[in-house]
């Protein structure tokens, strides 16, 4: 197999992401929001009022923030994401300037109502409220917010390798619950791409690949990030045009081994328009490093 397809497909671990990095454009101050990793704790009057609040929500009741409850999460996230927005949004030109905002969602509620402890699932978004931008630029990043009977934090995760002079722009969602227990495993899809009003050129390049996480009794692990979609696109007067688009056909289906899951995905890839590989991958879940592992077919 060749090496430049081969980097394409699999389970990516944190470390691998750093392909964004080759990416990297050169300018004088952060680009995007950074990759932060750590626990931001919750104390007094904010504390209380989130435990209250999430208490009365679950998983199934489709829930939006209020405003009292999005301005306490702003605060808190605002610590780490207000400055470097800032920044991101000045690169976007004049017309930007001032327009930075931060905003905050609730992506999905693990736990029952009532329940001791939840895990909630936060996309953080920076954006520019200016309307040639609001709708079609932004970057997110993820985050969980631990609600317990008498403690409330924040833990950040990150779905790549910090870098401070990159262009690539993400967009966290929602994609399905995959295993309803023991443990309980949830997909989200991450798209990134380097379409940033900061800086442009003849290379184009953007990605999508689902995510999984674990809700496990100390907290919720990233266990897997398969590619959905890769394509990367450069234009050259003398080389000539080049295009090399990656896609594959993701599925989740039990494990007839075990009372769980396996990943399975179907892909292939086209450089200028020509099929080049195809194949199938199939991942399954090992209960005793907690983590989806390939399994080659």
């Amino acid at each position: 197999m060749q090496r430049s397809i081969q980097g394409y497909r699999g389970i990516y671990t944190f470390g691998l992401t750093a392909l964004l990095l080759s990416f990297a454009v050169s300018a004088p101050a952060r680009t995007n929001l950074p990759q932060s990793l750590k626990t931001l704790e919750i104390a007094g009057e904010q504390r209380n009022h989130l435990i209250h609040y999430f208490k009365e929500l679950d998983d199934l009741s489709n829930p939006t923030l209020d405003n009292e409850t999005s301005e306490i999460l702003r605060n808190v996230l605002g610590i780490v994401y207000d400055s470097p927005c800032s920044e991101m949004i000045s690169h976007w030109g004049e017309m930007a300037k001032g327009t930075a905002r931060l905003g905050i969602h609730i992506l999905f509620i693990a736990g029952e109502r009532h329940a001791l402890k939840k895990y909630v699932l936060l996309g953080i978004r920076c954006y520019s409220t200016h309307t040639e931008y609001r709708d079609r630029y932004c970057d997110e990043r993820l985050a969980v917010l631990l609600i317990e009977p008498q403690n409330a934090s924040i833990t950040l995760l990150p779905h790549a390798q910090d870098c401070t002079n990159c262009s690539e722009l993400s967009r966290i969602k929602f994609e399905q619950i995959v295993h309803k227990r023991d443990p309980l495993i949830l997909s989200l899809s991450i798209a990134t791409t380097n379409d940033n009003p900061c800086c442009g050129g003849p290379y184009q390049y953007s990605d999508e690949k689902l995510f999984y996480y674990a809700v496990l009794e100390t907290g919720v692990k990233q266990v897997a990030s398969v590619v959905r979609y890769q394509a990367e696109q450069s234009y050259d007067a003398v080389e000539g045009d080049y295009s090399k688009v990656y896609t594959a056909k993701i599925e989740n289906e039990p494990d007839p081994q075990k009372s769980s899951v396996r990943i399975r995905a179907e892909y292939t890839t086209r450089i200028n328009g020509i099929e080049k590989e195809n194949g199938r991958e199939s991942y399954f879940w090992n209960p005793d490093k907690e983590k989806f592992e390939s399994n080659e077919e």
